[in-house]
């Protein structure tokens, strides 16, 4: 039975910390015997993406002191500081997506769905990611 590389990425998290069954495990030894590319995500999977959390929060400290100190007046120089700290946090997403197997444009269209449904829903407001 020829499994798609997609399903067998959804599969690799569970497969790669042990806890797929033995017949999951079975389906995707056999794949990875054949699939160069899913292999790779394995390894990359197995070997895990550094990501420094301190970053994001780096970027977004920028931008409160801001609008704190410079009552939200941005001037070119402040862009320019806030555009390479987000360039930073872009790289860090882009690795983990593609670590992950997904391509940043997967993870932006989910992103937009799910904030469709949440207003389609009016759900747009509160907490939680599942809303």
């Amino acid at each position: 039975m020829k499994i798609s590389c997609n399903i067998i990425r959804d599969l690799l998290p569970l497969y790669a910390e042990d806890l797929a069954s033995e017949d999951t495990r079975a389906l995707v030894d056999e794949h990875l015997h054949e699939c160069e590319d899913c292999t790779n995500v394995l390894n990359t999977i197995k070997q895990g993406t550094p990501v420094p959390v301190e970053r994001a929060p780096e970027s977004l400290n920028k931008v409160k002191k801001i609008i704190r100190d410079n009552h939200k007046e941005f001037t070119a120089e402040k862009k320019a500081e806030i555009m390479k700290e987000i360039g930073d946090v872009l790289w860090y997403c882009a690795t983990l997506s593609h670590d992950l197997g997904y391509t940043l444009d997967e993870v932006a269209q989910t992103n937009v769905d799910k904030l469709r449904s949440r207003m389609e829903r009016q759900k747009i407001t509160g907490s939680g990611d599942n809303r």
